[in-house]
């Protein structure tokens, strides 16, 4: 009873969210997918550990020696690195860290998540905008039971020529 009372909530929340515009059926799918894979991986501090430990020295060079990234991709700070310049074990990488981050940041019992969390704290990324998608998996996660789901930001009415307010222009894509 308690399981499915949890599933309808993550169902409500993705209902809501795909409502507001904010969780595609595409990125639904995916969300699902990744949790299946969390739920097999059963993420502990122990897991987290020997991934760190495994991964801490790797660099590009190491990656491009182990045939995980192609020596045609784009330099750091140049153009996002793309499917096409990983090779299938690359990208299976790429798939395993973001399921990890996605793990540390929102992953909880029904997840099969298990570290012991002593406090939350408010996390900020700055990604260029050209690189923002390489995140998106991060973008509309949804709300703690109990919590409101954000809401689209609102357009501020146009301008006439008589107003003169100082405030800033929203930021567009």
């Amino acid at each position: 009873m308690k399981w499915q009372s949890m599933k309808l909530q993550s169902l409500t929340a993705m209902a809501v969210l795909g409502s507001l515009g904010l969780l595609t059926p595409a990125k639904a799918d995916d969300r699902q997918e990744r949790l299946a894979r969390l739920r097999a991986a059963k993420i502990d501090s122990r897991k987290l550990q020997e991934f760190v430990v495994h991964y801490r020295s790797v660099n590009r060079d190491a990656l491009q020696a182990e045939g995980l990234l192609g020596c045609l991709a784009p330099e750091p700070g140049g153009p996002m690195i793309r499917r096409e310049h990983r090779s299938v074990h690359g990208e299976r990488l790429l798939l395993e860290a973001k399921d990890l981050l996605f793990a540390l940041l929102f992953g909880d019992a029904q997840s099969s998540v298990h570290f012991e969390r002593t406090e939350r704290e408010l996390l900020t990324l700055v990604v260029p905008r050209a690189k923002a998608n390489a995140l998106e998996f991060l973008q509309a996660s949804p709300p703690e039971p109990g919590k409101t789901p954000p809401t689209k930001p609102t357009t501020p009415a146009p301008r006439t020529s008589s107003s003169k307010s100082n405030t800033a222009k929203p930021l567009t894509k």
